[in-house]
């Protein structure tokens, strides 16, 4: 495939954010009012029956797809993957945001299957998945899809030297980071729900539900990372109330903050 468009488009994009950083202090749009997203701003029924999903779609219901969109898509990955490792959030935000628009400059959505249209115990054939009636993904569940991708193509590489490593020494456990001051993206353990992260927290987590469901025990782990990775994208933490600083929070390990999304996903199943 020939990215010399969308690797033209993206040293433009790069450039143009670097000399916005180098000047007066702006800050920086949430991710919700992207240009890139602002055409699908909620999930709504695409049109029904064997023509529900075009080609250049991105397909979301727990199995490989190798439509011409899913592939163009995790092409991209496959290009920016080096890029998105090493660079900043804002350089990772830049990099999703124009895989995302070069889907939709494809004419492609990014789709999942409605959760009337298929149990999730099915095992769907090409025939099933002509069938589906699809609904578009919300902004935040297409900026989870890509983040997936880079992921599962990480994980796969690295897995040769996960033999190799197994003997390792591990690594010391470093100081909690104290937190006087809670963000809007902050995600709080404890009786404190109310605060806005944990509220994006809880609508993501249900809108990928489904999903969840229907995934092995592999992509549920891989899914709870994405999620993870979403809220801290947006400089969110996850947060407990510090034993050591009374009024004050510290920052949870990774296994804390993947086990808070994880314990999510079961509550929203025993409530339905």
């Amino acid at each position: 495939m020939d990215f010399s468009h969308h690797n033209a488009w993206f040293q433009r994009r790069m450039l143009r954010e670097e000399e916005q950083r180098q000047q007066a202090p702006v800050p920086i749009p949430p991710i919700d009012a992207a240009v890139t997203d602002q055409r699908n701003t909620s999930c709504h029924d695409t049109t029904s029956g064997p023509n529900s999903a075009n080609e250049n779609d991105v397909l979301s219901f727990g199995q490989r797809v190798k439509g011409v969109g899913d592939e163009r898509l995790r092409s991209l990955a496959i290009t920016y993957l080096a890029a998105y490792d090493s660079g900043s959030r804002s350089s990772r935000r830049t990099i999703v945001s124009g895989m995302i628009e070069d889907v939709h400059r494809h004419g492609g959505r990014f789709l999942k299957p409605h959760p009337r249209s298929v149990s999730k115990t099915d095992s769907m054939s090409s025939d099933d998945v002509r069938k589906i009636t699809w609904v578009e993904l919300s902004p935040d569940e297409k900026r989870v899809k890509v983040t997936q991708l880079f992921r599962n193509l990480r994980r796969r590489r690295s897995r040769p030297s996960a033999n190799s490593a197994s003997n390792a020494a591990l690594p010391s456990s470093s100081p909690a980071v104290i937190v006087e001051q809670i963000g809007p993206h902050d995600v709080l353990f404890g009786p404190r729900l109310d605060n806005p992260g944990n509220l994006r927290l809880r609508e993501l987590v249900f809108s990928l539900s489904d999903e969840y469901d229907r995934t092995d025990r592999g992509q549920k782990k891989n899914l709870v990372s994405q999620l993870v990775e979403t809220i801290q994208e947006k400089g969110g933490r996850f947060l407990k109330r510090s034993t050591m600083d009374y009024g004050k929070w510290e920052v949870v390990p990774d296994e804390a903050a993947h086990e808070k999304v994880s314990k999510q996903f079961r509550n929203i199943r025993r409530l339905r």
